[in-house]
């Protein structure tokens, strides 16, 4: 998903200063898929998902949340297992 510098500035800022959900903590992957395609199962994401729509997801495309203000990136650690 392209954001526009012009319509979105504070999230194309956001988006282009926050590193790949390839390297996130929360990111998940499906290999079944052939494009490589990333779920976001971060809980402030989730929770405010829940408050305003009234429906409960497991994890949303990260696509729609990179960027945002409630995108919390955190690096995978070298012992993660996850």
């Amino acid at each position: 998903m392209r954001i526009s510098k012009w319509k979105h500035p504070i999230r194309h800022w956001r988006c282009v200063h926050t590193s790949s959900c390839r390297e996130c903590k929360h990111a998940t992957f499906d290999p079944r898929r052939r494009c490589s395609h990333y779920g976001c199962t971060n809980p402030r994401v989730i929770g405010y998902t829940d408050r305003t729509s009234g429906v409960h997801y497991d994890e949303l495309d990260a696509s729609s949340v990179r960027g945002t203000r409630w995108c919390d990136f955190k690096p995978i650690e070298e012992g993660d297992d996850d």
